[in-house]
């Protein structure tokens, strides 16, 4: 007996042994189940495709693929029956081994294939504090910031991502045959070969783009219906409002970006409450200004990231700020004179 025929007995056998299992069964049925198993490791691996298979089945029983090849099996399965019954004279089996067998590689090899058609997309993120680089299968790579996630999702004819929350640096590996298209809220933006840095809190729908290089389209969307695109060139930033408009391009500030990407912080004559919210991202407390005009305040400098200590050192010499903690918060003030 060579191999093939070898694998076909234990393959028809695992299928007859799982469709035992479907009923009623006795325990002698069952310690004859476990020698048979007991035999070898492909006694075990074909009866674990049976269930594999099986299972498939289960999760895609509502797909309309999948009803019509089980309709269309049943009906042969029917007729094949009724033939074997008039020649005969009596009903010998309805589910055969080979049939249950033939049946579930079918169903397996249509999953495969949906899967192939229709890929599910993959998820990345990062905890607080954590940052990740990620090479993705075109060669594109993806930098996600703190706290950040993304789905990614590539067809034969499209690359598409889904930018959930946080701030995510692309650098698009070049395919005309694939646009790479990324999904902000309703918000897209487009590009075929080029970097850019987008950041997005879904919390106040906050998101802004900058091509550190090539050009993408913009295209923001409120209510499902989409807006005028709008070009955005190297060295072009931009931002999207609440209402689905496009703030006019701006300057892309390069030091903030770069900085990120190697954990630091990097502010230029930002405000106080800003500069707090940008470093909250990086911590897993809170810090909160408790004073007014202390939020007006501008800084400048590049500070680690998470590193609070050499940040409200600074702030402490340059502003005469006050700290305390209160309620697992770290509180900024100023005293009164």
């Amino acid at each position: 007996m060579n191999d093939t025929s070898r694998i076909d007995i234990i393959e028809t056998e695992a299928a007859a042994w799982f469709a035992k299992h479907r009923g009623s069964r006795t325990s002698e049925q069952d310690e004859a189940f476990q020698q048979w198993l007991a035999t070898s490791a492909e006694h075990v691996s074909a009866y674990e495709r049976c269930m594999a298979a099986w299972l498939m089945t289960d999760a895609l029983s509502q797909d309309l693929d999948i009803m019509n090849i089980r309709q269309s099996v049943q009906a042969s399965l029917t007729t094949n029956t009724a033939e074997h019954t008039v020649k005969y004279g009596f009903l010998k089996h309805l589910y055969t081994p080979r049939a249950i067998a033939a049946v579930s590689l079918l169903f397996l090899c249509l999953f495969i294939a949906k899967i192939a058609l229709y890929p599910s997309a993959i998820t990345y993120t990062t905890k607080v504090g954590e940052q990740r680089l990620i090479k993705l299968d075109d060669g594109s790579q993806v930098t996600l910031n703190t706290n950040s996630e993304l789905k990614v999702k590539y067809s034969s004819d499209m690359r598409e991502l889904t930018l959930v929350k946080g701030e995510v640096y692309f650098d698009v590996a070049k395919d005309r045959q694939r646009p790479f298209v990324v999904s902000i809220d309703e918000s897209k933006v487009t590009a075929v070969g080029t970097a850019f840095n987008i950041s997005f809190d879904p919390f106040v729908n906050s998101v802004a783009v900058d091509v550190t290089e090539g050009v993408v389209e913009l295209t923001p969307s409120i209510d499902s219906v989409s807006l005028p695109a709008t070009q955005l060139k190297v060295g072009e930033a931009a931002s999207i409002l609440d209402s689905g408009n496009t703030v006019k391009p701006k300057a892309v500030e390069f030091e903030r970006i770069n900085a990120w990407r190697e954990r630091k912080i990097y502010f230029k004559n930002t405000s106080l409450s800003e500069a707090v919210a940008d470093y909250n991202r990086y911590l897993d407390y809170e810090i909160e200004i408790r004073d007014d005009t202390l939020k007006q305040e501008k800084v400048t400098g590049i500070f680690h990231a998470g590193d609070t200590s050499s940040f409200l050192f600074t702030l402490k010499l340059a502003l005469q700020v006050k700290t305390r903690h209160e309620d697992g918060k770290l509180i900024l003030y100023k005293e009164t004179i």
